[in-house]
């Protein structure tokens, strides 16, 4: 499955491409597909009224007007195609609630550190190990330091907004490790536009020389770190995985038992909400709990979410009971871990053996014979 972030920092270039070149219907449109594409669209208002200040405040060779300069704002073209894109969604008004609890609310709760008690690890701040995460970047930082102080630089009006919107980036990554996806290529971009206006060489016959070879040496170290992590997790999911469930699709066999075995319609209870997806991808005919991120179902029902956590941690001495009553569920799906081990103990001493055991330690359980609906 390939993340959402990745598509959507294509929209991002294109929509930054757009506001340079002051394209309003282009940007209108990308805005619109941001907003039926991904639920992070919403930084892009931030990027479009900054640019608008910078077009205001400074003329394009980055000096201050001498009068405030203004237009028409491009923050109006992209907020039109938003609110459009958001009206057309097959999921509004879903997608407006989905949007502030998934990507403010819970970076917000983050920060504040009243975040739920089961978070996405990509909340958790990332300190100083972007240092070690984006190494190659500060190395370009540390690189265009040595030429600002070796001689006098040319600085655009695009050169200072991209280095705000790195600079930007770079605080929100430092606070939430989510935020690497876009700090790494924006502040590429910022880099490539400082050496492209200011190379190594000034002299006609050396000229950018020095700037293409360290692009090419940059593209070269890219290549290798990239092709380090992709047969990484080439072997982590594509072999390793498949060759623990003998070459099918992950919870392959757990799909195929819900199918043969539940009604269409019917709730299954899982401890483990990365893992819905895929069962739903299988079986999609059954209802999964906390299917996409635990933190709706505490915002829909604290309670609920409270009586889901300490289920899959074993406080409860008749899990079944409560999973059938609470969550009108007959069949649990727990995967082995060591917070779950209290709950698989609990439903042990209730005398429940799993009915199906899967080669990566996934079990179900079955509660009742008939439907709980």
């Amino acid at each position: 499955m390939c993340r959402p972030h990745l598509l959507s920092i294509v929209i991002l270039f294109l929509a930054l491409g757009a506001m340079l070149r002051r394209k309003r219907l282009m940007l209108a449109v990308i805005s619109l597909v941001y907003a039926l594409s991904y639920a992070g669209h919403w930084q892009l208002l931030g990027l479009v009224l900054i640019y608008d200040i910078f077009y205001t405040v400074f003329d394009d060779n980055g000096a201050l007007h001498k009068n405030l300069k203004f237009g028409w704002p491009m923050l109006v073209a992209a907020l039109a195609g938003m609110i459009v894109g958001e009206l057309v969604h097959p999921n509004f008004p879903a997608n407006i609630k989905g949007l502030w609890v998934q990507n403010v609310r819970v970076l917000f709760e983050s920060w504040e550190g009243t975040a739920g008690i089961v978070r996405p690890n990509e909340l958790r701040p990332t300190g100083v190990l972007i240092f070690s995460y984006a190494a190659p970047v500060f190395i370009g930082f540390g690189v265009m330091l040595f030429l600002i102080i070796l001689r006098r630089i040319r600085w655009s009006r695009d050169i200072y907004l991209l280095a705000v919107y790195t600079s930007l980036y770079l605080f929100l990554s430092v606070k939430s490790i989510r935020f690497l996806e876009y700090f790494i290529p924006v502040s590429v971009i910022f880099l490539a536009t400082f050496f492209e206006m200011n190379p190594f060489v000034r002299s006609e016959s050396g000229n950018r020389a020095w700037t293409k070879l360290i692009i090419a040496v940059s593209i070269c170290i890219s290549l290798l770190i990239g092709a380090h992590g992709y047969a990484y997790y080439y072997r982590r999911y594509a072999v390793n995985q498949a060759a623990e469930q003998d070459g099918t699709d992950r919870y392959a066999g757990a799909a195929a038992w819900l199918r043969k075995n539940l009604e269409p319609g019917e709730i299954v209870f899982s401890t483990e909400w990365g893992a819905n997806p895929l069962l739903w991808a299988q079986a999609p005919d059954q209802r999964y709990l906390t299917f996409l991120d635990p933190t709706f179902m505490q915002q829909k029902s604290s309670d609920r979410f409270e009586y889901w956590f300490w289920l899959r941690t074993g406080r409860y001495k008749d899990p079944s009971q409560k999973i059938i009553q609470i969550f009108h569920s007959r069949v649990a799906f727990i995967l082995t871990t060591e917070s779950t081990a209290g709950l698989i103990r609990r439903l042990a001493e209730t005398g429940y053996e799993p009915v199906y055991r899967g080669k990566t330690g996934e079990l179900i359980y079955l509660l009742a014979k008939e439907p709980v609906f």
